[in-house]
Parts: structure tokens; sequence; C-alpha cells
């Protein structure tokens, strides 16, 4: 059963203004033909088409025309006291040497939790020095290096679709990086086709990143490397793996052009993602450059989840989330898919693609807040086309949005209609009705 409506919230205090009004919904998945049959409450609210990134230009320098600023690509993660966020967008600026900087980069984010209750809106950018005088705000984390004179390599040009797990202190950031025919690929031939590859840069303070190996990709012994093009990796951090292969990659690959869907690679090396080692994802891992997560059910039973995105009937695609007991198989669970809150704008941001949640050091576990209940905040690239046609993907902007899933052990008890938003209050302000009473 899905319920919808659009919250106006009151101030606890005279004088104060009312919360800004968000379209909040609730859905329940039920998973009856599972073999340890459960159900699951989705709660989501969401914020804004452009809550997370509102970016329209870049390059706002004399000797440089500004241009569209699009952002997408977008990964969260819960870094203990603060949500981090990474995406893939444009920058464009001008070195004090003329040298012109314009293509795909990596820009970080980050919000303490109580900011975030204020403002969901009020992010702070991560702002590395790039090694120049007077560079445009906000800037990315690195440049390509074509812009520091490193051409022509496997890594030199375009990179996007960051994924980061932090594991004993450090940060490991895997990035797509486009690699063109006839720049030479980590094996040392030249690519004849677009023979895209995924790289790994590491950081102590989530702000300054090194290259792990700019001898080597991550995944490895590709027999026919000119063949393959590889991208929108997913990654998780999966301590009860059963092979003591706790690094996990899900990755989009093609074969001489023809697309061969995603599949699954572990390793205990998080530098090394053995091709050979690959299994094939089934059916429903709709869509591309997504995020996954893990929690346990009621019965301390794993169960993983994936963002997506779906049609919801009415014209728009919206957020929603996939289901899988082992990572390889996945379901939308019973009947149609949930519908998550996604972007209620009606001009060039209509739709959600490319999207993320937030999970514990981005390994992909799941926040528990209270028993039974995992908080999340979501994002996704919004816009009304997920490529350049139509100059789509130019406006794409960052909205974000908050869901909470429950259990049925967090639920009143059994025979009690699914709660609105005046029960949730009443379960002890755990959900994001409760949180949006505040001024």
């Amino acid at each position: 059963m899905k319920m919808r409506t659009l919250w106006i919230t009151a101030p606890l205090c005279v004088g104060l203004s009312p919360q800004t009004a968000y379209a909040q919904s609730f859905d329940t998945v039920s998973f009856a033909s599972d073999p340890n049959p459960f159900s699951l409450q989705v709660e989501s609210e969401w914020f804004g088409y452009q809550a997370g990134r509102n970016r329209d230009f870049t390059g706002n320098k004399p000797g440089i025309s500004q241009e569209r600023a699009y952002d997408y690509s977008v990964f969260l993660m819960k870094d203990g006291p603060a949500y981090r966020m990474y995406h893939g967008g444009r920058y464009r600026d001008v070195k004090p040497d003329g040298t012109v900087i314009d293509g795909d980069h990596v820009f970080g984010r980050w919000i303490t939790p109580s900011a975030f209750d204020a403002d969901p809106t009020a992010w702070n950018d991560l702002l590395p020095n790039l090694g120049y005088a007077g560079q445009e705000l906000p800037s990315p984390l690195w440049l390509q290096p074509q812009f520091n004179g490193d051409t022509g390599k496997w890594y030199s040009n375009n990179t996007l679709e960051p994924e980061v797990i932090k594991k004993d202190g450090l940060y490991y950031m895997y990035t797509q990086v486009e690699v063109q025919p006839g720049q030479t690929l980590d094996t040392g031939q030249p690519a004849v086709r677009q023979s895209d590859r995924i790289q790994l840069y590491i950081s102590d303070n989530s702000s300054d990143w090194l290259q792990a190996n700019p001898n080597s990709s991550v995944v490895q012994n590709i027999p026919n490397p000119s063949s393959i093009d590889l991208g929108h990796q997913e990654m998780l951090y999966v301590p009860f793996d059963n092979t003591n292969r706790p690094w996990w990659m899900y990755v989009r690959y093609s074969e001489d052009d023809v697309f061969k869907g995603h599949v699954r690679i572990r390793t205990d090396d998080p530098s090394n993602f053995n091709w050979g080692d690959r299994e094939q994802v089934g059916a429903n891992f709709d869509q591309l450059g997504n995020q996954i997560g893990y929690f346990r059910d009621d019965n301390n039973i794993p169960m993983f989840t994936r963002i997506t995105f779906t049609g919801n009937g009415a014209g728009r695609e919206v957020p929603t989330l996939a289901f899988s007991r082992d990572g390889i198989n996945w379901t939308y669970g019973d009947g149609a898919p949930t519908l998550l809150e996604g972007s209620q704008d009606n001009n060039r941001n209509k739709n959600t693609y490319f999207l993320g949640f937030s999970t514990i050091y981005g390994t992909g576990q799941l926040e528990e807040v209270s028993p039974g209940v995992f908080k999340l905040l979501y994002a996704a690239s919004t816009a009304n086309g997920p490529t350049a046609a139509n100059n789509d993907i130019f406006y794409s902007e960052i909205g974000l949005g908050e869901m909470y899933l429950r259990l049925p052990s967090a639920l009143p008890p059994s025979g009690v209609p699914e709660p609105t938003a005046a029960a949730l209050l009443a379960l002890g302000g755990a959900g994001l009705a409760a949180r949006r009473r505040r001024a």
C-alpha cells in the first residue's frame, strides 16, 4: 500500500518560520516468496532537484567562455560525524600559463547531521589545492592528468563515477576513466575502440588524493584488453563474504562495442580485481551507475539493496529499490517496484538518474538508527534525460532526499494499519515527519 502527501509543518516556537514543504511517501515492500518471508516499510522525503548541488555554469573567467556546469554520478557515505558526497561534473578553468581546463572531474562535499537537519542544502565543498593560483571554485579533487602535461595515457582524460570505501583510516576511491581509441592502455597496447577502465585513488583525509598505481587499472588480467570497455562500477566492502573476498565490484562491460551486462568481481586486495573471477549478475540489476548497500532482517539474515530508477506511470523516472539475498539474483519484491519521492521540477530536471545513498563509511552497511530502523540520505542526477541528446545532461543538477527503512519488528503490533505521519510521530520521532516538525 502506498501513500503520498505533502507536509507543511508548523513551527514549534513563536516567531519562527514554518519548515519548507517537502513531498513524502510511504510504501511497503513484501517478500512472500523469499525463503525467509518478511516485509519492509519504506518512507521517503525529497528536498528538491538541486538540493545536493546547484551549479549552473563553470569557466567564469577572462579569456574563456562560461559554459554549462553539469553535475551527475553521485555517491554518498556516512563518515563518522559527517555525511560525504562525491560526484562527477564538468570543470572549466584556465591556468595562469594559459592552459584551458575543460572536462569531467570528481568533486567532494560534506555536511554534519545537525546542519543537514537545519538545512539539507547547506553542504560544504572540499577545496584541495590544484597547484595554481586563482583556481575556480568549487574545484575538483584533482585535475585530469592531461591538464598537467600527462597526455595519451590510459588515465589522462575524463573521470567520474566516484565510489568511496573507508577502511582502516584510508579512503579508497574508484572512478571510471575514459580511454579513447588511440590512447595507450595500462597493458601498453593502443586502444582500438572505447576501452574505459576503473582506476583507484587513495586519501587519508578525504580531500587530498593520490593515484594508487599509474601503471595499472584495478581490473586486471583481461585477455583481450582492447576489446573490453568497463564502467559504472558499484563498490561494496562485505565482511561476511563466505570466500574471504570482502571487496566487491559490480561493473558494466561491453565487448567489441556490444553491451554484455554487469558482472561482480570479488577480491581480498582492493587494488586488484581479477577479470577471470567475474560472475554474471542476473535480472533486475537495472540501469547504470547506482549504489548498493546491505542490512540484516529480523532473522539476522543479510539483504542487499540497490537504489536505481523506474517509471512512475506519470511520465517521470523516480528512485526505486531492488533487493537481493546473494548479490547476484535481484528482485523488486512482490508486485511493482516501490516508488521513492523524486524530482517535482517541470522544466529541465524532471527525472532522476545515476543514484546513490549513504552507507557507513561507504562500505554498503546501512545506518541502523534504532532496532530495525535504517536511515539513508539518497541523491540523484536530475535531468530530463541521461545523455547529451537534446542537451539534457548539460542541465543536470543533484537532487537530494532522505529515507527510512523499517523491518516488521520496528512497526506497530500486527493488525494495526500502516502508519500515517501522525502514527509515526507516536512511534517516538524516528520518522521524517517527526524530524520535520522542528522549526
